[in-house]
């Protein structure tokens, strides 16, 4: 299909529900959208769902373009930028409170007040520590070190830890 329409126009037809503008405009403008959208979230599937949410919005809100604030192409780039980045910020958010889980894991395996606890004791008991599921104090020490060196890394501090502090040969 030839496309000839303004984009302004094709603006003004898309507000109407025009859905042979919407398809011009969408073909007229789609690689330039793909483009910027996988060059800043840098994954294909991502930018394929930005391009489809940006056109939705162009849909829905095809009536709120004024001509006097810019033009088609820097509205539309415009939209795409800023949906781009809020999905940037969305994946920082969800890769931060991963790691937050990640680490609070590894804290409640090893609760810090039953550790201290059993450590602020004068005379250390042979009852082992039931919330540490690497070592317990009957554990040969060959054992325990096996254990330790197949800990997490966030894990791996305790043991290096105790270590200095003479609780764990």
């Amino acid at each position: 299909m030839l496309i000839t329409a303004e984009p302004s126009s094709l603006i003004e037809q898309i507000a109407a529900r025009n859905r042979d503008a919407f398809s011009q405009f969408y073909d007229r403008y789609s690689p330039l959208i793909y483009s910027l959208c996988l060059r800043m979230l840098r994954a294909q599937s991502d930018a394929e769902d930005l391009l489809q949410e940006v056109f939705m919005q162009v849909w829905r809100q095809a009536a709120n373009y004024s001509a006097d604030r810019g033009t088609p192409e820097a509205w539309l780039i415009n939209m795409a930028r800023s949906r781009a980045i809020d999905k940037l910020r969305s994946l920082r958010r969800i890769a931060k409170t991963a790691n937050a889980k990640a680490n609070n894991f590894s804290i409640t395996r090893f609760p810090a007040a039953q550790l201290s606890a059993r450590i602020s004791q004068k005379n250390f008991d042979e009852r082992p520590v039931e919330s540490a599921p690497f070592f317990t104090r009957r554990d040969p020490h060959r054992k325990v070190s096996a254990r330790a060196r197949r800990a997490p890394p966030t894990q791996q501090s305790v043991f290096q830890s105790l270590r200095a502090i003479k609780i764990l040969c």
